[in-house]
């Protein structure tokens, strides 16, 4: 199904690989300008440059969205560069509750790098957006979890 995004602006988490990439890619190929924020940069870019392979404007930030002022930075980059930010898809996720010398419980580490990333992610990143998209009076929010 083919969505006219036309003069839409985007931002996906987690978008340097994997789903999220795929998410940006498909934003791009129904009109919308791409941000691509990810904790690896290399990654970001590489998806970046694909967008624009496609004729789409795109951004790469280094973004970890556990972060409340990375969240905020990366945000106002993006309007301050492109005017908006209609759509955030918080992607960004982790899974670190790996056993370990036969410990199937995770670390209280694991714990907080998986909750710092997957909850605190999802809140800072809406919560970066929301001003934009209040005073705009337009804005979409996807949340992906597993």
């Amino acid at each position: 199904m083919m969505i006219d995004l036309s003069g839409k602006t985007a931002l996906v988490t987690g978008g340097g690989q994997g789903l999220g990439r795929a998410i940006a890619l498909v934003l791009a190929r129904q009109g919308a300008d791409v941000a691509i924020g990810d904790i690896d940069l290399g990654n970001a870019e590489e998806s970046a440059a694909l967008i624009r392979d496609s004729g789409r404007r795109a951004m790469a930030l280094k973004l970890d969205v556990s972060s409340r002022s990375g969240a905020k930075q990366a945000v106002d980059q993006i309007v301050d560069e492109w005017g908006a930010i209609d759509i955030l898809v918080n992607n960004a996720g982790v899974v670190s509750a790996r056993a370990r010398d036969g410990e199937s419980v995770p670390t209280e580490e694991e714990w907080e790098f998986v909750l710092g990333v997957n909850l605190n992610g999802v809140v800072n990143c809406t919560d970066a957006v929301l001003p934009h998209m209040s005073s705009a009076r337009y804005g979409k929010i996807i949340n992906i979890a597993s």
